[in-house]
C-alpha cells in the first residue's frame, strides 16, 4: 500500500503581497536613513537666508564725487535677516575691483545735483534724531541750486538759499533698532556740497554709526541700502568693473559683478 502525502505551498498572490510588503519596509528605512543623513550634513546652512539683489548700481569718479553705491537685497529665505552696522560702517557691505583689495562699504548720505550748484558757506549735518528718524539738517549760506537727497531708500529735495535752516526728516525703516545721537563724521568726509553742474552724484556726510545699530529684514521684502566705501576718500573707477558683496549676521550672502558709471 503506498502512503501519498499532500504537501501544500504559500498561495502565488500571498506571496506576492508579501514581497511587495518586504520591498516597501526597506524603502521606507533607506528613506529614512539618507533624510536624516542628508539633514545632518546641511543643518549648518539651513538657517541661512536667501539673499538676492533686486537691483544695484555703481556711480564712479573722484572719491566723495560721483562715488556711491545703491543696492536693493531681496530676502527670498524662510526667516528674517539682521545686519550690524557698526562705529566703522556698513560691516555687511564689500566693494573689490577686478585683481584689486576689497573696500568696506557704510551707509552713506547720497546727494544729485537736479540744478547746477553753487557752493556758499551753506552746511549739511546728519543725525539720528530719535529711535524712529534721521535728521539731515541744511544750514543756508548764500548757496544756489537744487539737490535731490537720498538716504535709506528715502528721498527729498534742498533748494539753496542766502540764509535760513531746513530740516529734511527720514524715517528710520521699522525694521532698524537704533539709539538717538549724533554720527560721527569721516576723517574724509564734507560738511558742504562743492559747485557742481545738474546731473553730477555726489556721495556726502560718510560718517560713523553707533555700534548699537542692528537693521532686520523680514522674510520677502526688499532693504534699501545706500553705501559709500568706507574710507571716504577711495575712488569708485567710472568703466571699472566690481564685485559687489553683502552678508548678513548668519552668514548668508549675495555677490554681484557691475561696471561702475
Amino acid at each position: 500500500m503506498k502512503t501519498i502525502t499532500s504537501k501544500k505551498g504559500i498561495s502565488p498572490i500571498i506571496a506576492t503581497l508579501l514581497l511587495i510588503l518586504i520591498a516597501i519596509a526597506a524603502g521606507v528605512i533607506v528613506y529614512a536613513y539618507v533624510v536624516g543623513f542628508v539633514g545632518s550634513t546641511t543643518s549648518g546652512s539651513s538657517n541661512k537666508t536667501i539673499l538676492a539683489y533686486d537691483q544695484y548700481n555703481l556711480a564712479g569718479g573722484a572719491a566723495l564725487v560721483n562715488n556711491q553705491v545703491s543696492a536693493y537685497v531681496k530676502n527670498s529665505g524662510t526667516s528674517s535677516e539682521i545686519y550690524s552696522i557698526s562705529t566703522t560702517g556698513l560691516v555687511s557691505g564689500y566693494l573689490q575691483p577686478s585683481g584689486g583689495t576689497s573696500e568696506q562699504l557704510q551707509l552713506a548720505v547720497l546727494v544729485t545735483v537736479t540744478s547746477a550748484w553753487t557752493e556758499g558757506t551753506g552746511s549739511f549735518a546728519l543725525s539720528i534724531a530719535s529711535t524712529t528718524s534721521f535728521s539731515f539738517v541744511y544750514t543756508a549760506g548764500s548757496d544756489s541750486g537744487k539737490l535731490l537727497i537720498n538716504f535709506m531708500g528715502q528721498t527729498s529735495t534742498i533748494t539753496g538759499t542766502t540764509s535760513g535752516t531746513t530740516t529734511l526728516t527720514f524715517t528710520i525703516p521699522s525694521t532698524l533698532s537704533a539709539t538717538s545721537g549724533s554720527l560721527t563724521l569721516n576723517t574724509a568726509a564734507t560738511t558742504t556740497i562743492p559747485t557742481s553742474a545738474a546731473g553730477v552724484k555726489l556721495n556726502e556726510l560718510v560718517g560713523s554709526f553707533p555700534a548699537s545699530l542692528t537693521m532686520t529684514q523680514p522674510i520677502s521684502s526688499i532693504q534699501g541700502f545706500t553705501m559709500a566705501p568706507q574710507s571716504g576718500a577711495t575712488a569708485v573707477v567710472s568703466g571699472t568693473t566690481y564685485a559687489l558683496q553683502v552678508v548678513g549676521n548668519d552668514g548668508a550672502q549675495i555677490t554681484g559683478s557691475a561696471k561702475a558709471v
